[in-house]
């Protein structure tokens, strides 16, 4: 009746050599402990109020990294004076933190292996420390400003990677939708302070030194409340798919090869795309991330061409386009995770069709309204589909993850690295590493001389991606396969008599 790879085979066979050790745990050890009783079934699963203080460390370093990075596209003109070069050149900043990015996502799984949840972060906050400081020490350098942002983007590339994984290990089946997005849309908030504090605070280039101090104590402060609060998993976990994932990672053996462990791990994640319904779902969090960063790192040259720009203006439509995203996203998130545990694909495939027809008709409004510029009505426009535009892409970006942690869920690909580890380093990876290319390409080959008005050419190019990655889903053929494991728990049923 079940194979040996049945995931139930593989609870009961887990649950056999723990059963002892669930129901035994002493009445003195459950009254000391910080419980919460959300998520209590049969089965002995917690979850702890520590995965809030989890949640806040991980999702604060990566905020702070995003905050850094978009400190130079928020206000061209006074970093221009700041640090003596042309326009076209500072773009070269951000694409010099993608590149960092990429790379340590790239590196991240062998880091991870060889540390361990907890001791990654601590390392990762030493890179963001790192980066920073040596951000501050090059003063008006260009050179420093680049080594640093490469620093600055590796540790956000390591960052990011196991965020999926942290809400798995710490979460219940109906809060890890919202946790994820929760964690995801951390970068939209830090892109958002970054538009916050340099529309209303800075007072030219002595404002930008003052900025980066700042940043580099809070990325001091990051990393002691990490290496003092951080926790490696919780004494008991919350699901049995998070259990399983708990096994597997004791039991995976480490290679002490990097280049060998490195290549098992990529190969097993691009294998990720002949899992059925994969590449459906994988192509929006790909797309996603394209979309986002074209439509938003030259939004300050966006407006000064089109719109004669002020501080105002481009502070509240960087404010508009991220810090209401992390709300939005957590809401729905939060209407997901109610109506998936009853109707998993279809709560899944509306929330993804729906967006991503939102998303595609969000950037054609806005491709009207810059063919219409500078007519005030349009710049209007703009600014509202703008902002509906970044709740969007926070929406999209939390759902995509999670929905392809589910189909991937016991594909066999995941080499006991965790599902979730490998589908937020492959999205992320790729994610980044494209819109690098198109930010290095697109200022020399498309903007000057291709459609006008002026940058319209990135809205084209975002406008095209947004259809893309639409398209693979119409033909969605995956399952969800992760909720409907962990709901397998019930009072009776043959699920019960297995963990009997």
């Amino acid at each position: 009746m079940f194979g040996l790879d049945d995931p139930i085979v593989k609870l009961s066979a887990i649950l056999g050599s723990n059963a002892v050790q669930h129901k035994n745990i002493k009445e003195d050890e459950l009254k000391s402990a910080d419980i919460e009783d959300s998520c209590h079934d049969n089965a002995g699963h917690r979850v702890y109020n520590a995965r809030w203080v989890t949640l806040a460390l991980t999702s604060g370093s990566y905020f702070l990294s995003s905050w850094i990075s978009y400190t130079i596209p928020t206000d061209d003109d006074t970093l221009i004076k700041y640090f003596g070069v042309s326009e076209g050149v500072l773009t070269y900043a951000l694409a010099y933190f993608l590149l960092g990015n990429s790379i340590g996502t790239f590196v991240e799984p062998y880091i991870e292996s060889s540390l361990g949840l907890r001791k990654l972060y601590i390392f990762s906050a030493s890179l963001l420390v790192l980066g920073m400081f040596w951000s501050v020490s090059a003063k008006h350098a260009f050179y420093g400003e680049r080594i640093g942002m490469s620093i600055v983007g590796m540790s956000q590339g390591i960052v990011q990677c196991p965020l999926a994984k942290i809400c798995a290990i710490w979460f219940c089946p109906n809060g890890r939708t919202k946790a994820t997005t929760i964690a995801l849309t951390m970068n939209n908030f830090g892109i958002g302070i970054a538009y916050v504090v340099p529309g209303l605070y800075w007072d030219g280039t002595p404002g930008f030194t003052r900025l980066r101090e700042m940043l580099l104590g809070f990325s001091c402060l990051i990393l002691v409340f990490t290496c003092l609060f951080m926790e490696e998993s919780p004494p008991v976990a919350p699901s049995i798919s998070a259990e399983l994932m708990q096994r597997e990672m004791k039991e995976r053996p480490h290679s002490s090869n990097p280049i060998e462990f490195l290549f098992g791990f990529w190969w097993n994640a691009f294998s990720l795309f002949r899992v059925k319904g994969f590449f459906s779902i994988i192509s929006i969090s790909i797309g996603d991330v394209i979309v986002a960063y074209l439509t938003t790192v030259f939004l300050t040259e966006t407006l000064q061409a089109d719109y004669e720009d002020n501080d105002f203006l481009r502070t509240m439509v960087g404010i508009g386009y991220y810090v209401p995203s992390v709300f939005v996203a957590s809401a729905a998130a939060s209407l997901i995770d109610h109506f998936k545990t009853k109707h998993a694909e279809a709560t899944y495939l509306t929330s993804l069709h729906s967006g991503c027809i939102m998303t595609i008709f969000s950037c054609g409004m806005i491709l009207m309204a810059l063919y219409n510029s500078p007519e005030d009505s349009a710049r209007n426009s703009f600014i509202l589909y703008m902002v509906m535009l970044g709740n969007l892409m926070a929406l999209l970006d939390g759902i995509s993850a999670d929905g392809a942690v589910e189909i991937c869920y016991d594909c066999g690909f995941d080499g006991g690295h965790g599902i979730e580890n490998m589908v937020i380093a492959l999205q992320m990876f790729l994610g980044n590493a494209i819109s690098g290319l198109l930010m290095v390409g697109v200022p020399s080959n498309l903007m000057q001389s291709w459609l006008a008005p002026e940058y319209m050419a990135v809205y084209v190019i975002s406008t095209v991606v947004a259809v893309f990655m639409y398209i693979p889903l119409i033909g969605f053929r995956g399952k969800f396969k992760r909720v409907k494991m962990d709901l397998k728990i019930e009072p009776s049923g043959s699920t019960q008599r297995l963990l009997a």
